[in-house]
């Protein structure tokens, strides 16, 4: 895998050798960091998860249900 780096010069190798581990080190940070947000996002209540009272709150909102109902599943919920 590495017989290429063998037949540079030294001083070349080295620097292709350091700027492929910077590659993969800048890879696994940017894996890192999209898994801890998308992490925050589900715990937070962004995009993937929405509560049952907002839920509610939204419909009534939109007029889908009317306040009996709201006040009823409220309860229940």
């Amino acid at each position: 895998m590495w017989e290429w780096l063998i037949a540079l010069p030294l001083g070349i190798g080295l620097i292709w050798l350091l700027i492929n581990i910077l590659w993969w080190v800048f890879v696994i940070f940017l894996i890192i960091y999209l898994f801890r947000w998308l992490r925050k996002q589900f715990h937070k209540g962004g995009m993937f998860h929405h509560e049952p009272i907002d839920i509610l709150r939204e419909r009534y909102a939109k007029g889908e249900i009317t306040k009996e109902e709201f006040e009823r599943i409220k309860k229940d919920l």
